[in-house]
């Protein structure tokens, strides 16, 4: 996905969460993959397939780890899937 900003919304897997779409590619969205970010609309084979569409696009918005500056609160963590921090089952 090549200049294409992405829009915020409800988490393909968890509505807790959040999933990022293209805004120029609308049904593509933001995924984690091997290790990177990828586009993906879950119409293809491999990485592609829709069976892992929803839970591979949804994110977890998440305190950094390291402290950032505090003059500076505007960074946050973008975090796949469920909170690493959070002791309860539910997702996000």
């Amino acid at each position: 996905m090549t200049d294409s900003p992405a829009v915020r919304r409800r988490g393909l897997a968890y509505s807790s969460c959040y999933s990022f779409e293209s805004v120029n590619f609308p049904g593509s969205y933001l995924r984690h993959h091997d290790a990177g970010v990828w586009s993906a609309n879950g119409t293809g084979g491999t990485w592609n397939r829709p069976q892992t569409l929803t839970a591979d696009s949804t994110w977890n918005l998440a305190t950094p780890w390291t402290p950032w500056p505090a003059s500076d609160d505007s960074h946050v963590v973008v975090t796949a899937g469920p909170s690493p921090r959070s002791s309860s089952a539910a997702p996000c």
